[in-house]
């Protein structure tokens, strides 16, 4: 492979797939770990089951908030792209939401690798929770939802800018806003999964390493 391969598009692309791959691989530690069960009983509200597994929950915390922070890299690369394709606009516009969602999704993951996981202990060991936890797990919660919504937002400019700009060809274009607008509506009646925002960036990743 020369370095002539690694030209913008392709480092972009490389980024935004890599986000997904992330993920992906956070799962299979997950489900490889035996730590799917501790999943099940977090989002059940369960926290004493969740303490035995605090080590890999760090790791899976750790390795979403590096997706995300990838994320955000290969879409700072792709919005020059847009900018130099004449969207200059649009080009901060998404940018900016993406900035935005990803500094929602380092303070949602922050707070369950550090505050969660300790009151998990507390739960395991005491049986009880802070009065003060479950007000502050429901703000971290809301927060996540509206980067959540934020970043689908900012798919829907990026679709957009495919079109506009031909960068790549118009069928992603409407898949990124079509699928965005479907999701967003997914989030008013409570649908959604830590994964599916990344899921477009890394079909736009993969288009643009193809390309």
């Amino acid at each position: 492979m020369t370095l002539g391969f690694w030209k913008a598009e392709r480092i972009a692309g490389s980024l935004l797939a890599s986000s997904l791959i992330l993920m992906v691989l956070s799962l299979v530690v997950m489900f490889a770990s035996g730590a799917a069960a501790g999943f099940r009983a977090m989002t059940g509200g369960s926290l004493a089951e969740v303490a035995p597994y605090a080590a890999t929950f760090r790791l899976l915390i750790f390795l979403f908030i590096v997706s995300w922070v990838v994320n955000l890299l290969g879409f700072a690369l792709f919005a020059r792209l847009l900018a130099q394709a004449g969207q200059q606009q649009l080009a901060i516009l998404t940018l900016g939401l993406i900035l935005v969602a990803v500094i929602t999704a380092l303070l949602h993951f922050g707070f369950r690798m550090t505050v969660e996981l300790w009151a998990a202990q507390e739960a395991a060991q005491v049986g009880s929770l802070p009065t003060w936890y479950e007000p502050l797990r429901s703000w971290t919660s809301a927060i996540f939802r509206f980067g959540y919504g934020i970043h689908l937002l900012a798919m829907i400019g990026t679709g957009w800018g495919i079109l506009r700009t031909g960068l790549l060809g118009p069928g992603l274009g409407w898949a990124t806003i079509g699928l965005s607008l479907l999701w967003l509506a997914g989030i008013l009646v409570g649908a959604g999964a830590p994964a599916i925002p990344l899921l477009m960036p890394a079909v736009i990743g993969i288009a643009l390493l193809l390309k």
